[in-house]
């Protein structure tokens, strides 16, 4: 799913002190048009968001099981069918009824089903972040997202590339989290180079957000920009393991969704009862204003 990546490349690139918070929403509306271009654009941007982490995978894990000091994961593995008996939940078939329900409701659904689903989890995605980012900068207390656009309105025609992208990243990241607890040695050595990537890895994401950032952002807001940049990767990399925990909370709202007007309801009490809750939590974590 771009969105999420977009989301987080969003919150990454383009925050910035006092005087320089008004760019932000600027920087966002054009890089959704830098990647809703036409429908040209939007088929290469989606293509290589699945096939960069196609060739990362291929950088980081083996492809034998006899390799002695990496994960293994052969391309066999990583396009099987993720929610199938074949997949990580192969042991599990309730969870695999479960995924294949949320899969199916979401890339089987009607467009504006999809979109407000979209909006909802940027919405939720942007409470979650803010208060941690604030609370790991200067003046945090300065700093707001704005809603962020739909990146993803024009993905329709290119629904299978978006649900392969994500499909492969599901099984690599599970594949690695079972290397972990089976071998530490081989998950040592592998997850630097996943976590890293490789020179030219998302070329044209990057290029889509250069291009939206010399249009929006002043040079002035450089410093702001890299502080606010440092602290987003270590907030994304804290709240991982807690948004694991709670997607399986957040499936029930979106099965049970059976309209746009429906799901813009259930996702609106969902976020007062537990977005909320945590954003607060993550506010008496990160306290405003510190470090």
């Amino acid at each position: 799913m771009k969105t999420v990546f977009l989301i987080l490349l969003g919150v990454l690139a383009s925050a910035w002190g006092q005087g320089c918070d008004n760019n932000y929403g600027a920087y966002l509306n054009a890089l959704k048009d830098e990647v809703n271009t036409d429908d040209n654009k939007v088929n290469a941007l989606e293509s290589e968001f699945r096939d960069d982490f196609h060739t990362l995978v291929r950088k980081a894990f083996a492809s034998s099981s006899d390799d002695a000091s990496y994960c293994y994961l052969p391309d066999e593995d990583l396009k099987v069918d993720v929610y199938g008996p074949d997949g990580p939940m192969k042991d599990c078939q309730k969870c695999q009824t479960m995924t294949k329900n949320l899969r199916d409701k979401y890339f089987k659904s009607k467009d504006e089903v999809r979109k407000c689903l979209r909006a909802h989890f940027a919405s939720a995605v942007r409470e979650e972040l803010e208060p941690c980012i604030q609370g790991k900068i200067s003046n945090g207390y300065n700093f707001h997202v704005p809603p962020i656009p739909d990146f993803d309105e024009k993905t329709f025609s290119v629904i299978n590339i978006v649900e392969e992208g994500v499909d492969y990243r599901i099984m690599a990241r599970s594949r690695l989290d079972a290397c972990r607890s089976a071998n530490a040695a081989k998950y040592q050595n592998t997850k630097p180079i996943f976590d890293k990537g490789y020179p030219g890895i998302y070329a044209k994401h990057c290029q889509a957000s250069k291009n939206a950032k010399a249009k929006a952002v002043s040079s002035g807001c450089s410093s702001r920009f890299a502080e606010v940049k440092g602290a987003s990767c270590t907030c994304i990399d804290e709240k991982r393991e807690d948004w694991h925990q709670r997607f399986a909370k957040i499936y029930q709202i979106v099965s049970n969704a059976q309209s746009a007007s429906e799901c813009g309801q259930k996702n609106q009490r969902r976020r007062g009862r537990v977005v909320g809750k945590n954003t607060n939590r993550l506010g008496r974590m990160y306290p405003q204003g510190s470090e």
